[in-house]
């Protein structure tokens, strides 16, 4: 289903569960399945990106 104006959205993609923090108050609980290929990864964001009219912004970590 296509997104017609005004609509805003969020996207939070985790590009990887990988972490070696262990951190307490973490969610994420589960072990590693299978994770995106950098292909399928970037056609991803391709697809996202032609959906973004203002701004996105990228955060990491490590």
């Amino acid at each position: 289903m296509p997104l017609t104006p005004p609509h805003e959205f969020f996207i939070q993609w985790h590009l990887t569960e990988r972490c070696n923090l262990h951190c307490r108050h973490c969610y994420q609980e589960t072990p590693i399945r299978g994770e995106m290929s950098l292909v399928e990864a970037v056609a991803v964001a391709d697809e996202v990106s032609e959906m973004l009219e203002d701004w996105s912004d990228t955060y990491g970590i490590e």
